[in-house]
């Protein structure tokens, strides 16, 4: 009995190992596949010096933001709407 049940036991263990080794598999193959026909732009590395354009861009002030017809800053208008009508949240973040 205890011979039959270990014998089930070693066969549902390779039997998941066995998936399990042919998922990582697949998995990889497809990684290397799709990274062949779409391979990822290449993107800015934090450690990497920055350029005097970067630089120059940054020194530049920002220009002003623009204003509601009551003087407060277009975020904070959206933020007393959005304080006044909270249900509204609610469907703008079911929305997204």
């Amino acid at each position: 009995m205890i011979d039959n049940g270990l014998i089930l036991m070693v066969a549902g263990m390779g039997t998941v190992g066995a998936f399990l080794t042919t998922m990582i598999v697949a998995m990889h193959l497809t990684a290397a596949i799709i990274n062949k026909w779409f391979p990822e732009k290449e993107k800015a590395k934090p450690g990497m010096a920055k350029t005097k354009a970067t630089k120059s861009a940054a020194a530049t002030p920002k220009a002003p933001t623009a204003t509601s017809p009551t003087g407060k800053s277009e975020k904070k208008a959206s933020a007393d709407v959005e304080a006044r009508n909270p249900s509204d949240r609610l469907v703008n973040a079911k929305a997204s």
